[in-house]
């Protein structure tokens, strides 16, 4: 736990915690008396995150299929998974279903419905992505970053746009 400018930031997320346990990803922040336990400190904070990661799992995205029978007008959902938590830690993972275009000219923003789940219990978040023209189908990409916040890529590697960080619900 630092202290900065009369704020508490917690040792394992980096965010606000006012009180000793964060209320983010449950680290429990603590005090040391001597700079030697600093290093103790940081390895209970790494090894909380590693376990928080491997709790996140099937990141999915909501998907829907229009009627390849005889051009249904009428779209099929379906929940495509992407990565568990581990693959997406600290870099992005792209994932290997493509999505065809679908470019509005009425709208630069698309809705996205991001799933996963954290012990067990499912979560939703809601990432709003511009739509990027691109040579190819349309990839998704996660990415959670040193403070367990989500990234989301619509695109391809080299073009593609980004929304987030988003905050995940990991308590």
């Amino acid at each position: 736990m630092r202290e900065t400018d009369s704020r508490t930031i917690c040792s394992c997320c980096g965010h606000d915690a006012p009180a000793q346990k964060c209320g983010y990803c449950g680290f429990l922040n603590t005090f040391t008396l001597s700079k030697d336990d600093e290093a103790l400190i940081r390895e209970r904070a790494a090894s909380h995150r590693s376990d928080l990661i491997r709790s996140i799992r099937n990141l999915s995205v909501t998907g829907y299929r229009y009627g390849a029978e005889a051009m249904s007008a009428e779209a099929s959902t379906r929940s495509v998974r992407i990565c568990a938590g581990k693959d997406c830690d600290r870099k992005i993972f792209w994932s290997k279903q493509q999505f065809g275009q679908n470019l509005d000219p009425d709208s630069a923003k698309r809705p996205l419905e991001i799933t996963y789940s954290v012990g067990g219990r499912k979560r939703t978040l809601t990432a709003m992505m511009e739509l990027v023209p691109c040579e190819e189908y349309w990839r998704l990409g996660l990415e959670i970053t040193d403070d367990l916040r989500l990234n989301v890529y619509l695109g391809m590697e080299k073009t593609h746009s980004k929304s987030g960080p988003h905050e995940l619900e990991l308590l």
